[in-house]
This record gives structure tokens, sequence and C-alpha cells, in this order.
């Protein structure tokens, strides 16, 4: 489980096990993505690929990149505060990379913005994103086939 109010602390560079991490959110998913990709004999980076989006000017570097036993590839993104720019930004590289999988790690369920009903789970089932608060779901990192 995501400890209380992660995603709010950031620093530019904070250091776990030799790799800098934006946040320390981020070092919580490395911590459970370790545990998991044992288990899945998953292969886990962080930020090592670039996908473009809004062609040709634009990339986007997901937090991490799960490359499956199968060879099939998750790509996940860490939020502790999704952002109106950021709902732009992932829907556009969905556009644009209709074929991947892209998912979302909530440290909690907020609403998408002050005062609104909407919260970050259903933005992500309306856009048609998988998503998990809090925990990275064992099956994320196992072979489809």
């Amino acid at each position: 489980m995501l400890v209380e109010g992660m995603g709010k602390r950031k620093a530019h560079s904070l250091v776990y096990r030799g790799v800098t991490y934006r946040s320390l959110l981020e070092i919580e998913v490395v911590k459970m993505l370790d545990k998991l990709k044992k288990k899945a004999k998953a292969k886990v980076t962080y930020e090592s690929e670039a996908l473009p989006y809004i062609l040709p000017e634009r990339l986007y570097v997901p937090d991490f990149v799960v490359t499956r036993k199968d060879g099939s590839v998750l790509y996940i993104e860490v939020k502790g505060y999704l952002d109106r720019d950021s709902t732009r930004k992932m829907l556009a590289v969905k556009e644009c990379n209709p074929d991947l999988e892209i998912v979302f790690l909530f440290s909690k369920d907020n609403p998408i913005r002050k005062g609104a009903k909407m919260r970050y789970s259903d933005w992500c089932k309306k856009h048609g994103f998988k998503y998990s608060i809090g925990e990275v779901p064992e099956e994320w990192l196992i072979s489809k086939n």
C-alpha cells in the first residue's frame, strides 16, 4: 500500500539503488514492482522509452516499462496528482498509440478537480485506461498468454 501523501512530496533528485527518481511515490512503486517482477519473471525499467504523441514534436516518457515473460509490454504512469495538463497529454498519447497498454497507479482516488464528483478512477474508466489505487496489481506483470 502506498504511503498516504506520498504523491505530494517531490524532489528533483531522489536516488534509490543507484537510480534517480522524481518522487518518493515512484520509489514506493519501484519497491512494489521489485517484489512482483521475480514471481512474474518480468523485466521492469524506469523511464527507459519515449512514446510519440501529437506528432512529430512531443514525446511521452512513461514512468515504468514492464516487459512480461511473453514479451508483451505494459507502461505504468504513477500519479500522486492528476492535473488537467496530464489528462490532455495522456489522451493524446493514447490516440497516437492506441495499441499500447498504458495503466495508471494513483496514490489516492482523488476528485479530478476541486469540488468535482468525478474521481481519478472515473476518469480512467471513461477513457479506457486500467488503473489501481495504492498498489501494483500482480496481474499487471503476468504474461497474457
